[in-house]
């Protein structure tokens, strides 16, 4: 909680100085700066708090009987969240027909505490009953929102220079997320769980980035005359600091996942609840 807290609130600050600090503004994007420090101080609370209780998280699983799922009721409960009060708070009603501005700030308040609150809850109390579900809800919606972040700006063709409509679209995000899905679960059948679940957790986002960073028209069909590196370089200096970070980041996790792992976290998989 205190490193989210401060993770959010510090890395805002960025937004708020950055443009005032003496350098080049064009390299650098303000808001991936937010996004970096937020990830990174809210990432290491975390780290901080698994390796205080690390002797715990090492028998996890060992001692006592998994709660039995009443999977009904959770069915249900999900289907409510995602049907009911999702259309709900994205849907409801005619905007026309109220205070724009006010309707604007309550739906918005509204789908921050659906997605930090009330779907976050429902996904942990899934994850608690089943380490398979638990990998997946971490693995496979993370890279999920990772190519859906790409796919919804193919709306126009404002930002990547081509457009695609809402069913080439589907036909990008749902396949991979199915196949990520797929890989997760054998994975998890074999050795080395932990590591190796990491290691596509971490690669995976990082090619999703890849065509975020590279899938301009000008960069895919350079024009004449010309590469796609002049054309990052003078359209969209930023993503290069930001891809860069991402490069660097996913190399430093990796070579921490090959050298950090140990058996004794698959053998706390290997006896969780499945």
């Amino acid at each position: 909680f205190i490193g989210g807290a401060l993770g959010f609130s510090g890395g805002a600050l960025w937004m708020v100085f950055g443009p005032e600090i003496p350098i080049e503004q064009k390299w650098i994007g303000w808001w991936k700066m937010m996004e970096f420090s937020f990830g990174f101080i809210f990432g290491a609370a975390l780290g901080w708090c698994a390796y205080l209780n690390q002797d715990r998280l090492r028998i996890a699983g060992r001692d006592g009987e998994a709660p039995s799922a009443a999977w009904g009721p959770l069915i249900a409960v999900v289907l409510l969240v995602l049907v009911v009060f999702n259309r709900w708070i994205f849907f409801s009603g005619d905007p026309g027909e109220r205070d724009e501005a006010g309707f604007d700030i309550l739906r918005f308040s509204l789908m921050i505490l659906f997605g930090y609150v009330v779907f976050g809850s429902v996904l942990l109390s899934l994850g608690l009953f089943s380490v398979h579900a638990a990998w997946q809800i971490s693995i496979t919606l993370t890279f999920f929102h990772t190519v859906l972040d790409y796919v919804r700006d193919l709306d126009t063709v404002d930002r990547f220079g081509y457009s695609a409509s809402f069913a080439t679209q589907s036909l990008v995000l749902y396949p991979l997320t199915l196949l990520l899905g797929l890989l997760v679960y054998w994975i998890q059948s074999g050795r080395n769980v932990v590591q190796r679940l990491f290691l596509l957790a971490v690669w995976a986002c990082y090619l999703s980035s890849c065509a975020r960073t590279f899938g301009y028209k000008e960069t895919l069909f350079p024009p004449e005359g010309e590469s796609a590196l002049h054309f990052l370089i003078e359209k969209h200096p930023s993503m290069i600091f930001v891809h860069g970070t991402f490069t660097v980041s996913a190399i430093i996790t990796t070579w921490f996942i090959l050298s950090r792992t140990t058996e004794s976290a698959d053998l706390a998989v290997e006896n969780a609840p499945n």
